[in-house]
């Protein structure tokens, strides 16, 4: 089994999917979150750990309004019903109790101001050490952008599914992080109330890719073209049925809502690395 210098755990992630688990019995759905979320946690760190050598970091979300300035309606959709906004109600109100379960392992707990976790996990992934080996524990598959020869990421829930190189064109259908990062930003993350290129899904999006190479090739190629517009006969036949789409993708609004996705979605870039954002609060 790998062993890491840094673990570096997306709490709430984890908190989330604990709180959303099974019903526990003897009244511990009460605290689900806690119970399971540090049942999770403490299965990822004894699997991966060196002890007295690896370090251990939970990483909390801040509200990160940038994102909400860019997008108002961003993540609009988490409390749109009752049953939701209960559960929503439930599991903050067991977020202190984690944390106190957290501090009293002795596990270190970090907040980015205005940022959410991944965007502090990023910034501790780009400003890392040369070789060191950090493992990323999340639900969330946004943090496979970080997947690298040096970083692999871990989701604890059920049997755990693990994902370094060797899988990760296999786990994701993607062949790097780059694609990947486009791949979400064109689909975009019904999750998060983030509505991808309209009529560009998960049936064109890998057929792009396998003409272009990069949603940057097809633009220069777009681009390149004597009018704006898209004929069949500048597609390949496997894409004829997107054409219309294709072309309002690159010509269209729908271009302009890729690049606010990318801004929104990705991990790629390292503009999360002062150190005000790398601060505890």
């Amino acid at each position: 089994m790998k062993k890491y210098d840094l673990i570096l755990i997306d709490t709430n992630s984890i908190g989330h999917a604990a709180h959303n688990a099974r019903v526990l019995k003897h009244r511990t759905g009460e605290i689900q979150a806690v119970f399971y979320g540090l049942k999770m946690i403490k299965k990822a760190v004894e699997t991966f750990a060196t002890p007295g050598r690896t370090q251990v970091k939970c990483l909390w979300d801040s509200k990160a309004q940038w994102r909400y300035d860019i997008l108002p309606t961003y993540k609009g959709k988490r409390d749109n019903t009752p049953e939701k906004a209960i559960s929503r109600r439930e599991y903050k109100r067991q977020v202190p109790i984690l944390r106190q379960g957290l501090a009293l392992l002795g596990i270190e707990q970090a907040f980015a101001k205005g940022d959410e976790a991944d965007d502090l996990g990023s910034a501790i992934v780009h400003n890392r050490t040369p070789n060191q080996k950090i493992l990323l524990v999340s639900g969330d598959h946004d943090w496979l952008q970080l997947v690298s020869d040096d970083v692999d990421w871990f989701d604890p829930r059920s049997e755990g599914l693990f994902v370094d190189m060797s899988n990760f064109e296999e786990v994701t259908g993607c062949k790097n992080v780059v694609e990947f990062a486009q791949s979400k930003a064109m689909i975009g993350d019904g999750s998060d109330n983030i509505k991808g290129v309209e009529g560009i899904g998960e049936k064109a999006v890998p057929l792009i890719f396998k003409e272009w190479g990069s949603v940057a090739k097809l633009f220069a190629w777009a681009d390149s073209l004597p009018v704006k517009e898209i004929n069949k006969t500048n597609l390949p036949a496997d894409l004829s049925f997107w054409r219309k789409k294709i072309e309002n993708f690159c010509f269209g609004p729908e271009r302009d809502v890729f690049k606010r996705n990318m801004r929104l979605m990705s991990l790629l870039s390292k503009r999360h690395r002062s150190n005000e954002i790398l601060k505890n609060e």
